[in-house]
């Protein structure tokens, strides 16, 4: 009797620790962790894990001057993009590690005990109590020995989407190195439009303070003062629009670098000489070197051939397999007795002659793989001549454009002052003056512009190139 209590209190209590994390709410009523209506949205209430507010990136305050090269080790460590890709080429890595398996034998330590208790009766009344006890720990050891290269097709096929892996990430490296770039060079660009706007404002006050002069001197009406504030005000509103727009580059090169868009950096604006004639060789140099170093190129290439192993993995899975089955052990009854070693050996072949079409359809299934793959490796090689041609000409234009720009700059500034003096004697009108005036804004932005896209046609030409020409 006493015995039976302790196995009722054990039974008990496990039957509490095994329903001791089920959810009875969550079985009889599972409508309740839903929405409640169609027409108000899902409060979450405590099932919702709040993120940890620490887990968030602190800002960054940084004094020292950045630039290029020190943003974009900065972004190589903290971007998560590259981080993401890591991991995938080390998933890609384990899963390669996983196909070797079938290489080696498999072996197991197992062990099992059980205990019997019976009552049995007999015709006269009388009972007998039989207890019965054994356990038995052995060995087993299974091996594939034969499969006619199945298992090597795979691994082989795995080892070419590990080499696709590890060339995507290449590829995310260099698009990480791009993007962060082209935001260096908006925002450098765009410090170039403010001061641009701020030498407009200087100008259009300039032209202003003329107009005043020569208003209180008598020889011209208030029409050429008020139309002299409004080009300051056209002017000033324009300064604070690419201010604005200078705050979000900023924010937005900050973001891409992996850090908190609130960190304070400091950035050289100094983004070197632009020159074109060490970079155009040819086009001709470009698309064969693009040929070589595109990793999403190769990356696409190796996924092509991980398919031709998968076609030939599906067709040896249709040949027979042999396998060796073995098991070493012994067992062990009542009070220690046993009857010494057991074991067994098993050699067996398997020829799959009908599985409801399953090797065929899988050998279907690998060739249009195939055919995806070859088609993803074409579109890429189709991108990337299209890439090295279209950033190759831009970098051309854009140096040009870059010349022009400079002269017309050169040129409006010119004609600016000669206006300016001619409106103060008195041999032109505000007008004139205004438009000019107008030319020179324009140009200098038309120079803002084209200096950053030269800037960011080389940063397309690096990147459509897979390296630096």
């Amino acid at each position: 009797m006493r015995l039976a209590g302790i196995y009722k209190t054990l039974g008990f209590a496990a039957c509490t620790c095994l329903l001791a994390s089920c959810d009875w709410r969550a079985a009889a009523h599972p409508e309740r962790y839903a929405p409640r209506c169609y027409n108000c949205s899902w409060e979450g209430g405590s099932c919702v894990d709040e993120p940890n507010p620490c887990l968030f990136s602190e800002p960054v305050v940084e004094q020292k001057s950045l630039n290029l090269t020190e943003l974009l080790e900065v972004a190589l460590q903290r971007n998560p993009k590259t981080m993401q890709t890591w991991a995938e080429a080390r998933i890609a890595a384990a899963n390669y590690g996983l196909s070797q398996q079938n290489f080696y034998p498999q072996v197991n330590a197992n062990a099992f005990w059980q205990a019997l208790r019976e009552p049995g009766f007999f015709g006269s009344g009388a009972v007998a109590v039989n207890e019965f006890r054994e356990y038995a720990p052995y060995l087993s050891l299974n091996y594939l020995l034969l499969d006619f290269g199945t298992t090597r097709w795979q691994a082989d096929a795995f080892r070419q989407q590990l080499i696709g892996a590890n060339l995507s990430f290449n590829r995310s490296i260099q698009t990480l190195i791009k993007t962060v770039s082209m935001d260096y060079y908006a925002y450098v660009g765009q410090t170039a439009q403010v001061e641009a706007s701020e030498a407009n404002v200087r100008d259009a006050k300039t032209t202003l303070e003329a107009t005043e002069a020569k208003h209180r001197a008598g020889v011209s009406d208030l029409t050429d003062v008020l139309y002299a504030k409004t080009q300051v005000a056209k002017q000033t509103s324009q300064l604070v629009a690419n201010q604005k727009t200078l705050v979000d580059d900023l924010t937005i090169l900050i973001k891409d670098m992996g850090l908190p868009a609130s960190s304070m950096l400091n950035i050289s604006t100094d983004q070197g000489a632009i020159d074109e004639k060490e970079l155009l060789t040819g086009i001709d140099h470009y698309l064969c070197l693009a040929y070589t170093s595109r990793p999403d190129l190769k990356a696409a290439y190796a996924r092509m051939q991980a398919q031709h192993s998968n076609i030939m993995a599906a067709r040896m899975d249709a040949m027979p397999k042999v396998t060796f089955d073995g098991l070493y052990g012994t067992l062990i009854f009542n009070e220690g007795i046993n009857d010494g070693a057991n074991y067994s050996a098993q050699f067996s072949v398997v020829f799959p002659l009908f599985s409801g079409y399953f090797y065929e359809n899988q050998i279907k299934k690998a060739r249009a793989q195939l055919e995806l793959a070859s088609a993803t490796f074409k579109e890429t090689e189709l991108e990337m001549v299209q890439q090295v041609v279209a950033s190759y000409h831009d970098l051309h234009y854009s140096y040009q454009e870059v010349a022009v720009n400079r002269e017309y700059v050169e040129f409006a500034e010119g004609t600016y002052k000669a206006a300016l003096a001619q409106y103060k004697a008195g041999t032109t009108d505000i007008t004139q003056l205004v438009n000019v005036q107008t030319d020179l804004a324009d140009a200098r932005y038309a120079l803002a512009a084209a200096k950053q896209s030269w800037f960011d046609s080389l940063a397309q030409l690096i990147y459509a190139l897979g390296t630096y020409p």
